[in-house]
């Protein structure tokens, strides 16, 4: 179970550039990152992380409590992009409304000329005291530089409102969305 690894001299100190790693589940270890089709920084893949993400809704007023066994998001962050999955539920709330918003593992790019803006929508189910009981169209908008996603609902075709006035208790939100950061 000896690991293999390339070392060399940058100059004046020893580096390890690569340890392959020879136990049975092995793996290689790139010390800075992998380098694809180039080898300047906008070619190298040098992050990957995989994880879960403890889910809080924070609305205007008024609050909004996630179930503690069903508030878990999962993520998988490559490079730039993340993925995050998953579905919270409404344990309690009191009084919520105005612009509600799910946090997220990760703070979104803050591009240019809003280029780090994004919206997804997914479909989610609502039992609140402003909305008949039922599955509803939820969007899913990204701000730059926030670790934050505005949750709306469509009510109707013509209606789209912020979810915290329509949450009850067991109200579950699915979270399926792709965004980027800035590192």
């Amino acid at each position: 179970d000896k690991d293999m690894m390339l070392v060399g001299n940058d100059g004046g100190s020893e580096v390890t550039a690569l340890r392959l790693d020879m136990s049975e589940g092995g793996r290689a270890i790139f010390n800075a990152g992998v380098a694809l089709g180039g080898t300047g920084a906008d070619n190298t893949l040098d992050d990957y992380e995989e994880g879960n993400h403890t889910a809080t809704i924070t609305t205007a007023s008024g609050t909004i409590t996630l179930y503690g066994a069903i508030n878990n998001l999962t993520y998988t962050k490559i490079g730039r992009v993340v993925t995050v999955t998953g579905l919270v539920a409404v344990q309690a709330f009191s009084s919520p409304s105005g612009a509600t918003f799910i946090s997220l593992p990760f703070t979104c790019a803050d591009g240019t000329d809003k280029g780090g803006l994004c919206s997804f929508v997914t479909s989610c189910y609502y039992n609140g005291s402003n909305i008949t009981d039922g599955h509803y169209t939820t969007t899913f908008l990204l701000a730059e530089g926030t670790a934050t996603a505005r949750v709306l609902v469509n009510k109707t075709i013509a209606t789209r409102v912020d979810i915290g006035d329509q949450v009850g208790t067991g109200s579950d939100i699915v979270v399926a969305l792709s965004y980027q950061t800035d590192a």
